[in-house]
């Protein structure tokens, strides 16, 4: 398939970038320059000529007729050397002339190849009808000459519901002589199918006509290949998704059977074992039901882990539900899942600590959990209560306890420390600062 030669009028070519090939412009310039040249030069030949030629007659003339014969000759002297100047002169003109023309002729045959043999569609329109095609264009609509799209309307080279848009991009060029932008569409080919591409297009003057320039790509390969990795994508989250929903299942069995040994105990310390392991291993649990649950994988919205995380302990401590209020005040964040499974059990050992130790008898009160920024790339947890408090001097480490020695450890794994804020006001407060990914202090939606 080929093209037509792309339109030529007077005074309009493609232009170069290279500087040694002239434009139009400084041919012409360079004509009138050589013009002006020839012309003062044959003027000031001519008046040195008629003014030194007659002296010279006169001094070797003797008689009338030696005037006569003298002035023959200056006349015919003058007739030769004028013609070789011009000559002469014209001959250096023409061949400038000539080079330049040659040169404008190269540069345009270089720029109409590159357009030619360009791979994306190059198009001109005027009155909303195909001015000039390259081959890129007829490959893209499916033509075998441009016979077949050259003098057609462009709308008609567009999908349907395509075209109320398109007209409103060819207005935007013809009328306000504005650039369109680049943009996905669905066009027709010449046989009916339908062909993915995207276009843009500026103003274009072709023979006093208002037009347009255009550019089009066949993008429908790329479609295809996005939608191929969109299924893939798909396919893999919905894998992860039941890889999640199969470990919190599986979790929950553990925690149910850790219930189960409870239940067949005697010995109260191996019982509240077992009840806190289970307590640990539904944190993860509930964990991972929220990534099951939630649009992306990559991370969690964790204020609403941590509302259903203290909820769940609640309704496992029995009655202490009725006379403690559990608060949740966390920044809404996303963490990833490497730092929401140390997290969890953090806020699980804490809240149970305080539930079963900071309000003995029928102490009523209030425990805070509380997760807020205090830099864009780190995150400090705080449980605190207005219990009893704790007693003088204390140190976690030294307990003894594995809750807080698993508190410690995590919040080490986080690359934070576990702090005890020291207070003189009752209660117990904990607080754990570490860092977080950049990405992760962005609130959720």
């Amino acid at each position: 398939m080929q093209s037509g030669r792309f339109p030529e009028e007077p005074g309009q070519t493609m232009k170069s970038t290279t500087p040694s090939v002239p434009n139009r412009a400084e041919a012409e310039r360079a004509v009138r320059r050589d013009t002006f040249r020839v012309v003062i030069t044959y003027a000031a030949t001519a008046a040195l000529w008629i003014v030194f030629s007659d002296k010279l007659v006169g001094l070797l003339a003797r008689d009338t007729a030696h005037v006569l014969h003298w002035s023959i000759i200056k006349g015919l002297g003058f007739v030769g050397v004028t013609a070789g100047l011009l000559s002469v002169m014209l001959v250096r003109m023409l061949r400038r002339l000539y080079a330049t023309q040659a040169e404008l002729s190269a540069s345009e045959q270089r720029f109409r190849a590159a357009v030619e043999s360009a791979p994306d569609a190059i198009m001109v329109q005027t009155q909303g009808r195909f001015a000039y095609v390259n081959a890129a264009a007829l490959r893209l609509f499916g033509a075998e000459s441009e016979a077949q799209l050259l003098g057609q309307p462009i709308l008609e080279r567009f999908h349907p519901d395509h075209r109320a848009q398109v007209a409103a991009r060819m207005r935007c060029l013809n009328e306000a002589r504005q650039a369109v932008p680049l943009q996905e569409g669905a066009g027709l080919r010449l046989d009916g199918s339908p062909v993915e591409l995207e276009a843009s297009a500026v103003p274009f003057v072709l023979r006093g006509q208002a037009g347009a320039l255009g550019f089009a790509r066949d993008i429908s390969q790329r479609k295809r290949a996005e939608a191929a990795l969109r299924r893939s994508l798909e396919e893999k989250t919905a894998l992860l998704k039941e890889v999640h929903h199969r470990v919190k299942n599986n979790l929950q069995i553990v925690a149910s059977l850790l219930n189960l040994q409870a239940d067949h105990t005697q010995h109260a310390e191996a019982i509240a074992a077992l009840r806190e392991t289970s307590d640990r291993v539904r944190s993860m649990a509930l964990l991972h039901e929220a990534l099951y649950g939630s649009g992306t994988l990559a991370h969690i919205n964790f204020s609403a882990y941590v509302e259903d995380l203290c909820a769940q302990l609640l309704r496992a401590h029995g009655p202490v539900a009725a006379r403690v209020q559990v608060d949740v005040r966390v920044a809404g964040v996303g963490l990833p899942l490497e730092q929401s499974v140390p997290c969890g059990l953090i806020i699980n050992e804490l809240v149970s600590n305080a539930l079963k130790h900071a309000f003995p008898g029928h102490r009523p009160g209030r425990v805070l959990v509380e997760a807020s920024l205090i830099e864009p790339t780190m995150l400090r947890l705080r449980v605190s209560d207005n219990g009893v408090g704790l007693p003088g001097g204390f140190e976690p480490l030294k307990t003894g306890t594995l809750g807080l020695q698993l508190v410690a450890t995590l919040a080490k794994q986080l690359r934070g420390k576990l702090a005890v804020e020291e207070s003189s006001a009752v209660g117990a407060a904990f607080t754990v600062a570490f860092p977080i990914p950049e990405l992760a202090s962005e609130p959720e939606p």
